[in-house]
C-alpha cells in the first residue's frame, strides 16, 4: 500500500532530491492558514471550520496518476486538466450531504485556489457532454492504491491535525464520512463534482450581481485566505512579521530630503492620523508623501 507520503505535491527544488509530499504541502498550507486567521479575523466563525476542510481537500486531485508523472518529470500527458477539479472527488468522504452550505463555501475554496471559473467552465461545464466526458476522464486517473492512501489520511491523521493546529475538534457527526469502499467511490465520484462545479458555477454568478454583500464579502475573504495561504506555505513563510520600528524623520535621508524642505501638502500628511487623498501634480512627491503618511500612522494601526 503506498501512502500520502508518496504523492508529490510539488516538483524538486533540485535534480536527484524528491518533491514534496501532499502531506508535508497540506500540512503547511494549514500552518500558513492558522497564522492569516490569527491576523485577520473571518467575517464569520464558521469560516475558519471551512477554510480548514478547504486547505485539506485543495490539493488532493494531484494524486491523479498523470499528475504524478508530470512532477516527476517522466511523462506530461496531463495537460490542461485542473487538479483542484479532481479534489472535488473527496468532498463526500469529508462533507456529509445534509451539510449543504459547507459543501457549497469549501468547493468554492478548492476551485478557487487557481484559476477563475470561466477558466474551469471552459473544459468542465457541467452545462456540455464534452464537460462531462473531461470529469469522467478525471476520476480514472485515480486507482485504488491512491484512493485507499487518501482515506486512511483523512481517518487517521486529519482529525488528529485539526485538534493539534487550533481547529477544535471535528464538527460532523460520524467522520469519516463512510468507511473505505473504492466501487462506492467510482460510483459517486462523478455526480459529486458535477454538483459542486454547478453550485460553484451559480455561486460565482450570483456573487457577481453584488445584491447579498455579506456573501461577496465572505467569497472574498475566503478565496484571500486560501491564496494567501497556499502561497506561504509554498514560500516557507509561516508568521507574520511586523514592520520594524520606524519614524518619519528616519525616512527622510533616505529620500534624500530634509524636513524644512517638504512641500506644504507633505507637511500636512505627515501629521494627518486618518485618510488622506492626495492631489498635486507630477513630481511633487506624491509617492514620498505616501511613505510619510503610511509611516505616521503605524502605531495607531
Amino acid at each position: 500500500m503506498i501512502t500520502l507520503r508518496d504523492v508529490w505535491a510539488k516538483s524538486p527544488s533540485q535534480e536527484g532530491k524528491e518533491g514534496e509530499s501532499l502531506v508535508e504541502h497540506t500540512y503547511r498550507v494549514l500552518l500558513a492558514l492558522r497564522a492569516v486567521l490569527a491576523k485577520y479575523s473571518p467575517p464569520d466563525e464558521t469560516c475558519r471550520e471551512w477554510l480548514f476542510w478547504g486547505a485539506v481537500l485543495h490539493d488532493l486531485g494531484k494524486a491523479a496518476k498523470g499528475f504524478q508523472a508530470r512532477v516527476r518529470g517522466l511523462r506530461n500527458d496531463w495537460g490542461a486538466h485542473r487538479h483542484e477539479v479532481l479534489s472535488l472527488a473527496f468532498l463526500d468522504w469529508l462533507v456529509p450531504k445534509e451539510e449543504e452550505a459547507a459543501r457549497k463555501w469549501i468547493a468554492a475554496i478548492v476551485l478557487s485556489h487557481h484559476k477563475e471559473n470561466k477558466d474551469i467552465q471552459q473544459l468542465y461545464s457541467v452545462y456540455s457532454s464534452g464537460g462531462i466526458r473531461e470529469i469522467m476522464r478525471l476520476v480514472q486517473e485515480l486507482d485504488e492504491r491512491q484512493l485507499e492512501a487518501v482515506h486512511q489520511w483523512v481517518t487517521e491523521i486529519v482529525p488528529t491535525w485539526k485538534q493539534v493546529l487550533g481547529f477544535g475538534p471535528v464538527r460532523w457527526d460520524g467522520y469519516p464520512v463512510e468507511s473505505f469502499d473504492s466501487a462506492s467511490f467510482y460510483a459517486r465520484a462523478v455526480d459529486s463534482m458535477i454538483e459542486a462545479l454547478t453550485n460553484y458555477d451559480q455561486l460565482v454568478y450570483s456573487l457577481a450581481d453584488q445584491k447579498n454583500k455579506n456573501e461577496v464579502l465572505l467569497g472574498t475573504f475566503l478565496r484571500g485566505a486560501i491564496l494567501l495561504s497556499d502561497h506561504r506555505a509554498s514560500a516557507g513563510v509561516f508568521r507574520f512579521k511586523a514592520l520594524p520600528e520606524s519614524s518619519q524623520r528616519s525616512l527622510l535621508p533616505l529620500l534624500n530630503r530634509k524636513e524644512a524642505e517638504l512641500y506644504n501638502h507633505q507637511k500636512r500628511a505627515w501629521g494627518e492620523a486618518g485618510s488622506v487623498v492626495v492631489i498635486s501634480p507630477t513630481g511633487s512627491g506624491k509617492t514620498e508623501t505616501a511613505l510619510l503618511w503610511g509611516i505616521g500612522i503605524i502605531p495607531s494601526r
